[in-house]
């Protein structure tokens, strides 16, 4: 099972988890500091799959990596490594299957900013 990265570069990387959980510690490793989930992206919580990122990304400066759109509207901006990953009932965290990883790739879309220097990444909630 992998553990999904989507980082500021809208490059994706991918953490073999060699077991089937994933601690707190190593999704802080990840995301770099004190992980906050978002429960906003209904597509994912659906599946099951949950969206963590750095608690204090407005803190640091931290670059933008993932719109939270609605109606055509930013909701959110995540900044940071942003981590994807299972849950379940109880709350344990788990890997990502193949299918899962593909379904994350499918909801995470790409638009030309408005300069259009860059892109920018965004997903529907």
């Amino acid at each position: 099972m992998n553990a999904l990265i989507f980082k500021p570069n809208g490059i994706y990387d991918t953490v073999d988890l060699n077991k089937s959980h994933i601690s707190l510690d190593e999704c802080e490793q990840i995301v770099e500091g004190i992980v906050q989930s978002v429960y906003t992206i209904r597509k994912l919580m659906r599946k099951n799959i949950l969206v963590l990122t750095n608690k204090n990304r407005e803190n640091f400066n931290l670059d933008n990596t993932l719109h939270l759109m609605s109606s055509g509207q930013i909701k959110d901006v995540l900044k940071g490594n942003v981590l994807f990953i299972r849950f379940d009932n109880y709350g344990d965290w788990f890997g990502l299957s193949k299918k899962d990883i593909n379904y994350v790739k499918s909801c995470i879309k790409s638009k030309t900013t408005e300069s259009g220097n860059n892109n920018m990444f965004y997903i529907e909630c």
